[in-house]
């Protein structure tokens, strides 16, 4: 059975827990682990920061002149404030492309005062509110610099930036592309599933990627510059992402992804974290992530308490009065560590 990792509480009763699969990975062996490591899901857009490094390696951002900000956009789930709309919208026109090349599909914006700003002034959600708008952006920028196709099929899985995606996604996690399932995101592009244990490879080397090749690596690592110089664009206002790397600056390249995955890397040390959530909630990483960063000694005392409004969350009812909460459990210290019990984070 998969460990608790949250449990919610009303009143003084406990309603619920929350159980999750997390795994950290440094210099290629599990050092700590919780549940079943070897099971495989969809990354969702826990990819987006390899697909911005894709981008970034095909020539792309250099060729169009995108800014930091549009290459951290790129990389995000953002909120649809005006800032990542204007953001998107600049790299599709430094593109020469419009809105209408979008595919990614219309959703309200995250941000709620920005949604209700919308509805009051009578104005329609469009592509760009989409919080996957950047990441399409990017592609479409990628596929028009090397000369593919700009219509629906750069959703496709055979499309060859999308091959390149999942080449370097193979490669980063070293998992076997034949093993690797392919799914269809919530905005149309490919997803794939690979083990909670490949994740965290993925993000370590993500984040020190020094053996892997130059012009990889350095997309890599130019990712993961644009990001901590700019975490409001892979987020916004009131959103963990952009909270834990505000915090924690550029120690991690971090990304969460929908049903419950979110996956770190802690720059320069060979080191990544991937947590999957059983019930599928996001929420219910959050205040565990920062519990085990402090463990880890990843993050200080002082940017804990900047974080704590994630260890212990309050629930409220509908007249605002704090009637319960949830809490992030602490991790377990007789996880295994390494020399004990460590495990290879290779294919097994």
């Amino acid at each position: 059975m998969n460990p608790i990792i949250a449990k919610s509480t009303r009143s003084g009763v406990i309603c619920n827990v929350y159980r999750g699969i997390y795994a950290v990975v440094r210099e290629g062996k599990v050092v700590r682990k919780g549940g079943d490591i070897d099971r495989s899901f969809f990354m969702r857009s826990s990819e987006k920061k390899i697909q911005a490094a894709v981008v970034v390696e095909s020539g792309a951002a250099d060729a169009f002149g995108l800014s930091e900000e549009e290459i951290a956009v790129i990389a995000g789930s953002h909120n649809g404030e005006d800032f990542h709309v204007a953001a998107v919208r600049s790299i599709l026109k430094k593109g020469g492309l419009d809105e209408s090349y979008l595919k990614c599909g219309v959703h309200p914006p995250t941000h709620e005062p920005t949604r209700d700003a919308l509805l009051r002034a009578g104005k329609s959600f469009e592509a760009v509110h989409n919080n996957c708008s950047g990441k399409h952006a990017g592609m479409l920028l990628a596929s028009k610099h090397l000369g593919f196709s700009l219509d629906e099929s750069y959703l496709s899985p055979e499309h060859p930036v999308q091959q390149r995606i999942f080449d370097r996604i193979s490669l980063l996690s070293e998992y076997d592309a034949k093993r690797i399932r392919v799914g269809v995101d919530g905005c149309g592009v490919p997803t794939y599933a690979i083990p909670v244990r490949n994740m965290a490879v993925m993000y370590a080397n993500l984040s020190t990627p020094d053996r892997f090749p130059k012009q990889l690596a350095d997309a890599c690592r130019r990712v993961a510059a644009c990001v901590y110089k700019h975490p409001l664009m892979i987020g916004g206002h009131n959103r963990f992402c952009t909270d834990i790397v505000e915090e924690a600056g550029a120690k991690l390249v971090a990304k969460g992804g929908a049903e419950g995955i979110f996956d770190i890397g802690i720059v320069g040390a060979h080191t990544g974290i991937a947590v999957k959530v059983e019930c599928g909630l996001n929420q219910m990483y959050e205040g565990f992530l920062v519990n085990l960063l402090k463990e880890l000694g990843i993050v200080t005392e002082a940017e804990v308490m900047r974080l704590a409004k994630y260890v212990r969350q309050p629930v409220l009812n509908h007249r605002g009065e704090e009637v319960g909460y949830i809490e992030a459990k602490k991790v377990n210290d007789k996880i295994p560590r390494e020399g004990k019990g460590s495990q290879s984070a290779k294919n097994v």
